[in-house]
């Protein structure tokens, strides 16, 4: 193959005009091309030596950054496609190990740096996400000494919102070196000492933000939330699940929100709907949030969750999850009923059979199985009547936008919108577990408070103690 780099080197910017081309060319014909590999794997090295060296990390950042503007910008619009191209990205450049992250020569703070940028979205978690956080515990394990220094000056280098990001990151891989502690014990004691140099932060904030993690480094002692084997697509690999029960009204509302988001009371005057590390990812404005929080929960998740069975296949069914989501209608719209007397007519069977399947055990796999088109016809029927109950009760509509949207012209942000940092710095705060430590140590209620003095509240916070 010919080189992409003739004879005369490109410079800097003609290097990032061909990452860029590459990146883009594979999202719009998505194809697992060894090539790629091949191409943009020599712009990320010297081209004169082919070697990984410091000089070269600026390319390699900028690899990584635009994977992330791809993501952003097509994750709503194109959902699908993106995943194709980040499955497709993934098993060229980081399926196995060591992988490309490990070749780049990054210094330990900047590597760390990217990994929390890559895994602030939900989409690469599962795929590029855990991959990266698997090397950065090797690479923090068997660096060279000064490996803690160099990523404590690193994180303080950092603007607000980003160094509280990179923190809770850490939480994720500290997880994973308990998990492989027969080998990544090194890693355990150092993500120790550089999480100690933040809980004694005198930025309330990332004290505050440090100080969630070690509770959740003492949790992952007990229990890891990882394990030595994983799987394609398993996000919490790339940032840990949240712990936190949070109160949520998803279920008191009518709304435009994707499944697998809770919604929840971030101030009197904005919901947020959180992803399952706790972060937000959409957000909406509505007068009084507190009277939302009064009402009753509907079982309306429940049936959106099932709105769909009517496309899909038996083999294309989570068998639990649609018992726990047909126990939520039961237990919501039809409570005078035995057990038996509700799965009976769905799965067609008199209601003494369904008792005696219930009581003895059996599998009820095959029930569902043996006559899956007229049980999923018979599902639907009983989604449409629920839904007929609910619409009776008058249940507010909510429309969500981009967590990041709900500044944009709008009086509850002060003075100015949100820059990036600061959007990074509200999500952390958005975080029920670091949500609960400032309502704590101040003595509020972050509920009865509006966004925008929560906004001023954080700037606050986020600054060195005079």
């Amino acid at each position: 193959m010919e080189s992409l780099k003739s004879e005369k080197s490109l410079n800097q910017e003609e290097v990032k005009k061909v990452i860029y081309k590459k990146l883009h060319d594979l999202f719009e014909n998505p194809t697992n091309n060894s090539n790629v590999n091949y191409e943009i794997d020599e712009l990320l090295c010297d081209p004169k030596t082919g070697i990984y060296t410091k000089e070269s990390a600026e390319n390699a950042a900028y690899f990584f950054q635009e994977i992330i503007t791809i993501t952003e910008k097509y994750r709503d619009s194109k959902p699908e496609k993106l995943k194709t191209f980040i499955e497709i990205l993934d098993e060229i450049f980081f399926h196995y190990s060591p992988n490309i992250f490990n070749y780049l020569n990054l210094s330990p703070g900047l590597m760390l740096e990217i990994v929390a940028k890559v895994n602030r979205y939900e989409e690469l978690r599962g795929y590029i996400g855990q991959n990266i956080v698997g090397e950065a515990v090797y690479e923090i394990n068997f660096n060279r000494s000064g490996v803690v220094e160099e990523i404590i000056k690193h994180i303080n280098s950092l603007p607000v919102g980003e160094r509280e990001d990179v923190i809770h990151q850490i939480e994720t891989l500290y997880s994973g070196s308990v998990a492989n502690s027969s080998w990544s014990y090194e890693s355990v004691d150092k993500l120790r000492i550089i999480l100690g140099q933040f809980t004694k932060s005198n930025r309330p904030l990332t004290r505050i933000v440090a100080g969630v993690a070690q509770e959740r480094f003492e949790n992952e002692d007990e229990d890891s939330s990882t394990s030595v084997f994983t799987y394609k697509g398993n996000k919490s690999s790339g940032r840990l699940y949240s712990l936190e029960n949070t109160d949520g009204v998803s279920d008191k509302i009518q709304s435009n929100l994707p499944m697998g988001y809770l919604a929840t009371i971030a101030s009197s005057d904005v919901l947020i709907a959180k992803d399952y590390a706790g972060m937000p990812r959409f957000g909406a404005r509505v007068e009084n949030a507190s009277d939302i929080k009064k009402l009753p929960d509907t079982g309306i998740r429940a049936i959106q969750g099932l709105e769909k069975i009517k496309e899909f296949e038996f083999s294309q069914i989570d068998l639990r999850t649609l018992v726990n989501k047909l126990s939520v209608l039961f237990q919501k719209f039809e409570p005078q009923k035995t057990v038996s007397e509700f799965y009976a007519p769905i799965l067609g069977v008199d209601i003494e059979t369904m008792k005696a399947v219930i009581e003895s055990g059996e599998d009820i796999l095959p029930y569902f199985k043996a006559d899956w088109i007229l049980i999923r016809e018979r599902i639907f029927n009983l989604i449409n009547d629920c839904k007929k109950q609910i619409l009776d009760k008058n249940i507010p509509n909510i429309e969500f936008e981009k967590f990041e949207d709900i500044s944009k012209g709008d009086d509850r942000v002060p003075f100015i919108s949100l820059n990036k940092n600061e959007q990074v710095l509200i999500a952390q705060m958005m975080r029920p577990e670091v949500r609960s430590n400032v309502e704590g140590e101040l003595g509020i209620n972050l509920e009865e408070i509006s966004f925008r003095s929560q906004v001023h509240l954080y700037r606050f916070l986020a600054q060195e103690n005079q």
